[in-house]
């Protein structure tokens, strides 16, 4: 190979390499903001009993809503839904 090769090759690769540690920082950040959108929403599902108890109807609609993405049907006896939120089922 020869030098001038060499060094046309070495800026290719260097301009590579900042491109990839530019976005590998950029992915740092992402990393940290939905670390901290997890934490924000742990804290609400941990809290999610004292917030439909203490909640407006509206609030226990939205709350019973994320449990049961699919009709939630009630015969006025019985409940019934076809699906759980995955989410849900783990807790």
């Amino acid at each position: 190979m020869e030098y001038e090769d060499f060094l046309a090759l070495k800026r290719i690769i260097k301009g590579k390499i900042e491109s990839l540690e530019n976005e590998l920082s950029t992915l740092g950040e992402v990393a940290i903001e939905a670390k901290q959108m997890v934490l924000a929403n742990i804290h609400k599902v941990a809290d999610i009993a004292k917030r439909y108890e203490n909640g407006t109807i509206e609030e226990k609609r939205i709350i019973i809503g994320s449990m049961f993405p699919e009709n939630l049907e009630f015969d006025g006896k019985l409940h019934r839904t076809s699906g759980l939120n995955s989410t849900v089922s783990l807790i």
